[in-house]
C-alpha cells in the first residue's frame, strides 16, 4: 500500500507539472483565467511534492520540511481556487473583494501550523502519517479549510441558480465537482488529524482530481472564446446560411445546420449528394475556376428556390487545394423584393403618366370656365357700362386672374416637384425687366396706399443671359406677398450687383417691408407647399401658399440662394442672390414712369374686311371668343365640332381659324390636317392662319403642337395683347386701325329722390348701382318686391326658434339694405346678425321689432318713390 500511495502521488507531481507546461504551451496565459488557473497547476505540482516528501521519509525531522513545502501548494492552491471562482460567479464586487481578502487571510496561518510543535509524525504501513497537537493554530487552519470550502461551494450554487447564461450556469457545476472532490479529500488529511487520528494523504488526492475537473473548466471557458482554433465550429452552429464543405473530390464531407433543412439532405450518407443533385450544376464548371472564388445562379432542388453559390477555395499551409467550402444565398426573397418593386416602379410610372394627363386635363378643364369668365370681363370692360358696374367687372376679372394665377402655381409646382421644369433661358434687358415689375406692383401699392420704392444700382449691366420669366415670377411672388401682408408703411426693392467677371454677374434682389413680420419659429416652415404663417391673423388675406415654395425652388433650380430675415410685427426682408451669364456689361440707366394706370386704353385696335372661323365644342367657350373676335371688327363664324368646321371651311375662304385643341370624336390637330387638305388656301403657308385655342398649360404644348401643323398657339383664357400680337403678325396692316374710347353717365331727379327718402344716402345708392338713376330705381323696386317676402321669413324664423336661419336673413339683409344706401338698417341688422353669432338670442327677441318698423317703413317710402316715376314715365310715354 506504501508503494501504490507514493507512486500514485509522484505520477501527480509528474502531471499536474506537464498539464501547467501544456497549458501554458497551448494558451499563452493571455486572459485572467488561464493566468489563474497556471498558478492553480503549479500549485498542484507543489502541493503533490510537499505530501510525497512527507510520505516516503522515516526520519520525522525531514517530513516537518517536506510539510512546509507541501502546505505552499495548499494555500496557493485554495487562493487562487477562491479568486478564480468568485472572478467568475457574478457576485457582487464588493462579496468578491470579502471572500478574496478571507483566502488570503490562512497566510497569517502558514507559519504557526508549519511549527514542528503542531504536529505528530509517525511511520505506518502505508508511509510517513501525522496528527495535529491540540492548539489554537491548528483549530484555526481546520475551521479556515472547511469555510473556504463551504464559501467555494456557496459560490458554485450561486453560479447554477443565477447565472444569467447557460455557460455560467455549467461552470458553476464544473466548480462544485472541483470542490466536492477537494472537500473530501480534506477529511483524511486535515479533519481525522484534527482528532489524533493518523492522517492519510486523501486532500493530495482530492486536489488533483479537482485540477483535473478545473482544467475541464478552463478549457470549456477558452473554447467559449472566438479564436482560430474554434471559429470553424461557431460557424458551423451559428451562421443562418447554408454552408457546405467539399473535399477536393468533390465529395460533400460537411454542412451546418441550416444547409441540412434548406436542402432537405438526411443525416446519413451525405456525402452522396453533389452539386448536380443538389443544385442542378455540374460540379466540372461549378469547381474549375481561377482565382480564389467564383459565383453562380443555381435553383436548388429541393425547394425550387433560385440561390447565389459563393464557392471558394480551400488551400493548406502548403497552398495545396484541399477543398471548397459553398456559401449558399437564398434569393427568392431579393427577387420578389425586386419584382415589387418592378411592379411598384410601373405603378409609380403609371401614376406619374396619369398624373400628368390629369394635369393636362385640369388645365383644360378649369381655364375652359376661366376663359368664358376673364373673356366677358375684357369685353365688358370695353363697353360703355356704368362706373359702378365697371368696378364689379374690374373685380371679376381681377379675382380671375388671381384663381389663374392659382392655378399656374398648382402646375409649376408639380412640375418642379416631378423634375419636368426646365430653364429657358435668353437674352434680356435689365431696363425693361426691372421696368416691367414696377409696372405691375406700384398699381398695387397704390391701390392699398403703401409706399413702393425701387432703388437700383448705378452699376447693373444692360444685358444678360438667363430665365427671364422665372426670375420675374420670383420677385412679383415676393413682392406681391410683401404688399398683401403689409398693412401700411411701405415696401422697398433693391437691386444691385454683388460680383461682376468678364463673363458672369451675380446680382442681388432685397425685397423689404414695413410688415406683420414672421415668427422665429415659423421661418423653417416658410418654404413649405400650401403654408401660411400666423393663421389666427392672416386668414382673411388670400393666397395659395405656394407663391414662395415655387419661388424657393426656381432659385434653387437657377443655382442660387434666397435667405430671410424678420422681426415680428415690425417687418421682414428677402433676399435673392442669383448669377446670371453677362451680355452687355454696359451699365443701363433706368426710369420708372407710372403715370398712366388706367384699366382700359384711350384707343382701341378695329379690323376691317377679315372673316374668321372658330371652333370649339364648349358653347360659352364660343361664344366668348366669337364675342372677342366680334369686338376686334372681325366677321365671325362658328362651328361646334370638326366635321362643321371642314364643311363651312369648304364652303367658304376664312382668312384665319380659331381650332379648339381638344375636341370629342375629332380633336382639334385631325380636323386642323383636314382642313389643310381642302386647298392651297388652306395649305401650310397659304393665306389662311390656322390658330390652335388651348387651356393646356403643360410646358413644351406650344412648341408640340406649332410642330404638328399649326401656325400658331392662343391660350386660354383669351389674353387680348397675345391676340392683337397674332393680328398684327397675320393681318394685313392696312386693314388695322385705331379709334378713340368713350364713356357716360346720366343723373336725374336727384333732389327728389333724396327728399322722399329721407333715411337713405341715395348718392352711395345710386353710386352702388352703377351711377345711373334708372339703375337705382330697378335696384329699390326689386327690394320692394322682395321686402315683405324678407320681412315674414325673419317673422317666421323668430316665431320657430331658428336663429341659425335668422342670422343668415339678417346678413342678406345687411348688404342688400347697404346697396341702396340704406345705412341705418344696414346697421341694425349687422347689429342682429353679430348677436346670433355670438348666439345672444335673448338680444334678437327684443330688437328684431326695431328692424321690423325701420324696414317696413323704408317700403313705404319705397312704394311712394315707385309711384311717382311710374306717373313721370307714363306722362312722358
Amino acid at each position: 500500500m506504501r508503494f501504490v500511495i507514493s507512486q500514485l502521488l509522484f505520477a501527480e507531481i509528474i502531471l499536474a507539472a506537464y498539464i501547467s507546461l501544456i497549458f501554458l504551451r497551448k494558451n499563452r496565459l493571455k486572459h485572467r483565467e488561464n493566468r489563474l488557473f497556471f498558478i492553480f497547476c503549479i500549485s498542484s505540482t507543489i502541493w503533490s511534492l510537499g505530501f510525497y516528501g512527507v510520505h516516503i521519509q522515516t526520519n520525522p525531522e525531514y517530513g516537518y520540511f517536506w510539510r512546509g513545502i507541501g502546505m505552499v501548494g495548499t494555500f496557493g492552491y485554495l487562493i487562487t481556487a477562491v479568486f478564480l471562482i468568485c472572478s467568475l460567479s457574478g457576485l457582487p464586487k464588493k462579496l468578491q473583494v470579502a471572500i478574496t481578502i478571507f483566502g488570503y487571510s490562512g497566510l497569517l496561518l502558514y507559519f504557526p501550523i508549519v511549527h514542528p510543535d503542531q504536529t505528530i509524525y509517525q511511520n505506518t504501513a502505508i508511509g510517513m502519517s501525522y496528527s495535529f497537537t491540540p492548539s489554537i493554530w491548528n483549530t484555526l487552519y481546520t475551521i479556515y479549510s472547511v469555510l473556504i470550502g463551504l464559501i467555494s461551494i456557496g459560490v458554485a450554487i450561486y453560479m447554477m441558480k443565477t447565472g444569467t447564461t447557460k455557460r455560467q450556469r455549467l461552470l458553476g457545476c464544473k466548480f462544485m465537482w472541483c470542490i466536492i472532490t477537494l472537500f473530501v479529500g480534506m477529511i483524511f488529511d486535515t479533519a481525522l488529524p484534527y482528532f489524533g487520528i493518523k492522517s492519510i494523504p486523501g486532500s493530495t488526492i482530492g486536489q488533483f482530481l479537482g485540477l483535473i475537473v478545473m482544467n475541464s473548466t478552463v478549457n470549456f471557458i477558452n473554447q467559449s472564446r472566438i479564436n482560430i482554433a474554434n471559429i470553424s465550429e461557431f460557424v458551423y452552429y451559428s451562421i443562418t446560411v447554408p454552408v457546405m464543405v467539399y473535399d477536393s473530390d468533390c465529395k460533400l464531407k460537411l454542412l451546418n445546420n441550416t444547409a441540412y433543412d434548406f436542402l432537405g439532405i438526411p443525416d446519413e450518407e451525405f456525402d452522396i449528394y453533389g452539386l448536380e443533385s443538389l443544385f442542378g450544376t455540374n460540379s466540372d464548371i461549378a469547381f474549375e475556376f481561377e482565382g480564389k472564388s467564383q459565383n453562380m445562379d443555381a435553383t436548388c432542388q429541393n425547394n425550387n428556390l433560385f440561390c447565389n453559390l459563393s464557392i471558394n477555395k480551400i488551400h493548406d499551409k502548403y497552398n495545396d487545394l484541399i477543398g471548397y467550402i459553398i456559401i449558399v444565398t437564398d434569393l427568392s426573397e431579393k427577387i420578389r423584393t425586386m419584382k415589387e418593386l418592378e411592379a411598384a416602379t410601373i405603378l409609380a410610372k403609371r401614376a406619374n403618366q396619369a398624373k400628368s394627363i390629369f394635369l393636362a386635363n385640369m388645365s383644360h378643364e378649369i381655364r375652359t370656365p376661366m376663359n368664358g369668365i376673364m373673356g366677358f370681363a375684357e369685353l365688358l370692360l370695353k363697353m360703355d357700362i356704368p362706373p359702378n358696374a365697371l368696378k364689379y367687372v374690374e373685380d371679376i376679372k381681377w379675382s380671375s386672374h388671381n384663381l389663374l394665377t392659382i392655378i399656374n402655381d398648382i402646375l409649376d409646382i408639380s412640375k418642379i416637384e416631378s423634375g419636368k421644369m426646365e430653364l429657358v433661358c435668353n437674352t434680356y434687358y435689365m431696363g425693361s425687366f426691372l421696368s416691367d415689375i414696377s409696372l405691375i406692383i406700384q398699381p398695387q401699392a397704390e391701390k392699398k396706399g403703401l409706399n413702393f420704392q425701387m432703388i437700383t444700382d448705378k452699376h447693373l449691366p444692360t444685358a444678360i443671359y438667363g430665365d427671364k420669366t422665372r426670375i420675374r415670377s420670383i420677385l412679383v411672388n415676393i413682392l406681391n406677398n410683401a404688399i398683401k401682408y403689409t398693412p401700411s408703411g411701405s415696401v422697398v426693392f433693391n437691386a444691385k450687383v454683388l460680383t461682376q467677371t468678364p463673363t458672369h454677374v451675380t446680382l442681388q434682389y432685397s425685397v423689404t417691408d414695413t410688415g406683420m413680420g414672421i415668427k422665429t419659429e415659423d421661418l423653417n416652415h416658410l418654404f413649405d407647399s400650401f403654408e401660411r404663417m400666423d393663421k389666427s391673423i392672416n386668414h382673411e388675406i388670400e393666397g395659395s401658399g405656394l407663391g414662395l415654395n415655387i419661388a424657393h425652388k426656381y432659385v434653387k433650380l437657377m443655382g442660387g440662394e434666397i435667405k430671410v430675415d424678420s422681426v415680428y410685427q415690425k417687418g421682414s426682408t428677402f433676399t435673392i442672390t442669383i448669377e446670371q451669364e453677362l451680355v452687355d456689361p454696359t451699365p443701363v440707366s433706368i426710369e420708372f414712369n407710372h403715370n398712366d394706370s388706367t384699366v382700359s386704353s384711350i384707343s382701341e385696335m378695329k379690323i376691317r374686311n377679315v372673316r374668321v372661323l372658330v371652333t370649339d365644342d364648349n358653347v360659352i367657350n364660343l361664344s366668348v371668343a366669337s364675342g372677342i373676335l366680334s369686338y376686334y371688327g372681325l366677321t365671325v363664324d362658328t362651328a361646334e365640332n370638326g366635321p362643321d368646321s371642314i364643311e363651312l371651311c369648304k364652303q367658304n375662304q376664312y382668312d384665319m381659324v380659331f381650332m379648339d385643341q381638344m375636341m370629342p370624336k375629332m380633336d382639334g390637330v385631325e380636323t386642323m390636317g383636314r382642313i389643310r387638305s381642302i386647298n392651297s388656301h388652306y395649305d401650310k403657308g397659304g393665306k389662311c392662319k390656322i390658330i390652335v385655342l388651348t387651356a393646356d398649360a403643360i410646358k413644351g404644348t406650344r412648341d408640340a403642337l406649332i410642330e404638328k401643323g399649326f401656325d400658331e398657339y392662343l391660350g386660354k383664357p383669351i389674353n387680348f395683347n397675345h391676340l392683337e400680337k397674332i393680328f398684327k403678325k397675320y393681318i394685313d396692316p392696312e386693314l388695322i386701325y385705331y379709334e378713340d374710347a368713350s364713356e357716360s353717365l346720366s343723373i336725374s331727379d336727384l333732389d327728389y329722390l333724396k327728399e322722399n327718402l329721407s333715411n337713405v344716402d341715395v348718392d352711395l345708392g345710386i353710386n352702388n348701382c352703377g351711377g345711373e338713376i334708372d339703375d337705382y330705381l330697378n335696384i329699390l323696386k326689386i327690394t320692394y318686391d322682395y321686402g315683405e317676402i324678407q320681412l315674414s321669413q325673419l317673422a317666421d324664423f323668430l316665431e320657430k326658434e331658428d336663429y341659425e336661419q335668422y342670422t343668415i336673413k339678417v346678413h342678406s339683409l345687411k348688404s342688400t339694405s347697404l346697396n341702396i344706401g340704406a345705412r341705418k338698417v344696414s346697421e341694425l341688422a349687422k347689429e342682429l346678425e353679430l348677436k346670433g353669432k355670438e348666439n345672444n338670442y335673448e338680444y334678437i327677441r327684443n330688437h328684431s321689432s326695431q328692424l321690423t318698423d325701420i324696414y317696413r317703413k323704408l317700403l313705404d317710402d319705397i312704394y311712394e318713390v315707385l309711384h311717382y316715376f311710374d306717373k313721370i314715365t307714363d306722362v312722358n310715354m
